[in-house]
C-alpha cells in the first residue's frame, strides 16, 4: 500500500501537481513516521515544490524570492548542480541590472551578549537542522526563539516565514483551514504585503465561508 501511493506521489510530482503529492506523502509520513522511503519521498516533493518556486519567481524577476526559495532547496539537497547554477544566474542578473541607490538609514540595536550570541547560534543551528529533516514545528519553534531575542540575526526571519507558508500548506492539505490561516497570519505578520501569502489567506477564508454558508441550517 506504502509503495503504491508513493508512485502514485512520484507521478503527481512528475506532473507538477506537488501540493496533491505532498498531502499524499504527509499521510503516509503518519502511518510509517520511520519509514525511510516516506522520508526520501517527502524530502523529494519538497525539493521540487522550492524548486517551482525558485523558477516561477525567477521567471518574473522576483530576484529575492527565488534566491530564498533556492537557499530552502539546498537545505535538502546541498550543493545541487541546477539550484546552483540559478543561484550564479540571479546574481548575473542583479549585477547587471544594479542602479545606485541612496544608503538607507540602519537601525542599530545593542550587540549580543557572549553568552546571549551563544543561545542564538545554538538555536539557529539547531533550526536549520531540524527543517533539512523536515521536522518544521520544532524548527519553527526554534527560529521563534531566534527572532525573539535577535530578529536580525541570519535572515531568520526569511526562514521563519518560509517555515509558516509550509506548513500552512500542509494544514490546508490535510483540510485543517482554520490552522492553515491562523499560521499564514504569522508569516504576513513578519512579511507585510506578501501577495503569495495574502492569497493563501484571502482564498481559504472565502473557501471557508463557503463551507460555512453550506452547512447552514436555518436557526
Amino acid at each position: 500500500m506504502i509503495q503504491e501511493r508513493l508512485l502514485t506521489a512520484d507521478s503527481l510530482v512528475s506532473y507538477g501537481r506537488i501540493d496533491r503529492a505532498l498531502t499524499i506523502i504527509g499521510s503516509l509520513e503518519e502511518l510509517a513516521p520511520d519509514d525511510d522511503r516516506v522520508k526520501q519521498a517527502l524530502k523529494k516533493a519538497r525539493f521540487e515544490s522550492w524548486k517551482d518556486i525558485a523558477t516561477l519567481a525567477f521567471e518574473r524577476r522576483a530576484f529575492q524570492k527565488a534566491t530564498d526559495a533556492l537557499d530552502s532547496a539546498l537545505l535538502l539537497f546541498p550543493e545541487h548542480k541546477w539550484c546552483l547554477d540559478l543561484k550564479d544566474r540571479i546574481g548575473q542578473e542583479l549585477r547587471a541590472t544594479r542602479t545606485t541607490s541612496a544608503p538607507t538609514a540602519e537601525i542599530k540595536r545593542e550587540p549580543l551578549s557572549p553568552e546571549l550570541l551563544k543561545e542564538v547560534e545554538a538555536a539557529y543551528n539547531s533550526a536549520q537542522g531540524l527543517f533539512a529533516k523536515g521536522k518544521l514545528a520544532q524548527a519553527i519553534a526554534s527560529w521563534e526563539k531566534v527572532e525573539r531575542l535577535a530578529p536580525d540575526f541570519q535572515s531568520v526571519r526569511k526562514y521563519l516565514i518560509k517555515a509558516y507558508k509550509f506548513v500552512g500548506v500542509e494544514l490546508y492539505g490535510q483540510n485543517q483551514l482554520k490552522e492553515a490561516v491562523a499560521t499564514w497570519k504569522k508569516a504576513a505578520l513578519l512579511d507585510p504585503g506578501n501577495e503569495e501569502i495574502e492569497d493563501y489567506i484571502k482564498r481559504t477564508e472565502n473557501e471557508m465561508r463557503k463551507l460555512e454558508e453550506l452547512s447552514y441550517d436555518g436557526r
